[in-house]
């Protein structure tokens, strides 16, 4: 079964705005075991969302379509739909009916624009949108079932929930197409080279419907085992598991989807401890990552963002010398026992570094970090040095390290 998503958008092909729907909706599929096969980004021109729809009618068995369905004079989605299929414009009821509930609530004038938006193929079935105004639709073309979804994600979203996936899993179910059964290791501290050499041997003895994928998000690589079969591989798929867990074990993290703040979060409230982090070189990023999962309040104490050398003294009473002694073991030791002795938080931990592209010596070069962190059983230094990447990249890697000491240090503390 052959699923493609289309997404229609000037914006889209400017650089500005990302086609985040698609992502969306092949993760949606990925964890019913099914995947998306392409996806197209079209400008709002009629020539060439229709040569878009072409294409897919004649390759696809779903495809999921997003953009052009608003008030404005670039959205022309349903119109040139209704052109292709030789049908009128028709105003959806429900839509209309919220529109107008709407307007009075607030007080406005419901003006023609407004009234575009509720408009769909005459023929096609209109898809229910309960966040905004627009409804979708769906139709057949070709060979295809088409639907057809507002562009906004958070619109997007729900409809696909209640109007797309279920009759996705109902053909997928109906079909007895072959699922999609995987298991994933996220890593740090291994090279993808590396990676790949203590995979070689694995990759020659995997039977044909099965494969690895690699991903390296900086300073991660994520390694996934992908099983294609009509059901659970079992023992066959799990005796590869373990080989590959066991070249990876020095390296992992997790084997779930879970980002890496979320296991930080998650294992400090599970002990009932709570985090402070003094940030030099990261400015607050890794307080950032964390901060963003909701709930981190309750086991997230705070961070200094003591960025020069000044901010250290004045912020955590550690004075240094100068720049070129804040970038050091002993300065991040500092820095994590005096936020220790001001927070009173169970984990401390402190980072410095240099993040470039100016700065670093002959022996601590731009990428060089220093990690120190106190638990209530242990104090730990760490060296990493990536040099060579970009301020944004290791300010992110910097951030990342930190966050996953600080979890392999709460995996200890159990």
């Amino acid at each position: 079964m052959k699923i493609e998503t289309i997404a229609i958008g000037d914006e889209l092909l400017t650089g500005r705005t990302a086609d985040t729907n698609s992502a969306y909706v092949a993760g949606e599929l990925f964890s019913r075991g099914a995947r998306l096969e392409r996806t197209q980004t079209v400008l709002d021109d009629a020539a060439d969302i229709v040569s878009a729809i072409k294409r897919s009618s004649e390759s696809a068995d779903f495809v999921v379509c997003f953009g052009g369905l608003g008030p404005t004079s670039d959205d022309k989605t349903a119109a040139v739909i209704a052109q292709l299929l030789g049908t009128s414009l028709v105003q959806d009821s429900f839509s209309l009916k919220r529109l107008e509930e709407y307007a009075l609530k607030r007080k406005r004038v419901i003006t023609e624009p407004m009234l575009k938006q509720v408009l769909y193929p005459q023929g096609t079935q209109p898809l229910p949108n309960l966040v905004g105004m627009a409804p979708g639709f769906a139709c057949q073309i070709g060979q295809a079932h088409f639907f057809f979804l507002p562009g906004v994600p958070s619109e997007m979203k729900g409809m696909f929930a209640d109007s797309v996936l279920p009759k996705i899993e109902a053909a997928l179910r109906k079909s007895g197409t072959e699922r999609l059964f995987t298991s994933s290791w996220k890593l740090i501290g291994i090279p993808e080279s590396e990676l790949q050499r203590r995979m070689d041997a694995i990759e020659s003895e995997l039977p044909k419907n099965a494969w690895l994928g690699y991903r390296t998000r900086y300073p991660e690589n994520h390694l996934t085992l992908y099983w294609r079969a009509l059901e659970d591989p079992g023992a066959a798929k799990h005796a590869f598991v373990e080989r590959v867990r066991g070249l990876v074990k020095d390296f992992c993290y997790t084997e779930t989807d879970v980002e890496i703040e979320n296991l930080v979060l998650e294992r400090l409230k599970s002990q009932g401890l709570h985090l402070a982090l003094a940030e030099s070189c990261t400015g607050g990023l890794t307080a950032q990552r964390l901060t963003k999962v909701s709930g981190s309040s309750e086991a997230f104490w705070g961070s200094a963002v003591v960025y020069q050398v000044a901010a250290k003294g004045v912020l955590l009473g550690v004075h240094l010398p100068n720049e070129q002694a804040a970038v050091s073991a002993e300065a991040s030791m500092l820095l994590a026992e005096a936020l220790k002795a001001k927070s009173g938080a169970a984990v401390c931990a402190a980072v410095t570094g240099y993040s470039g592209p100016g700065g670093g010596t002959e022996s601590d070069p731009v990428g060089t970090f220093y990690l120190h962190l106190i638990t209530p059983r242990a104090a730990i230094a760490r060296r990493i040095s990536h040099p060579g990447l970009n301020r944004e990249a290791n300010q992110w890697g910097a951030a990342t390290y930190l966050l996953c000491e600080i979890y392999a240090a709460l995996n200890e503390e159990k």
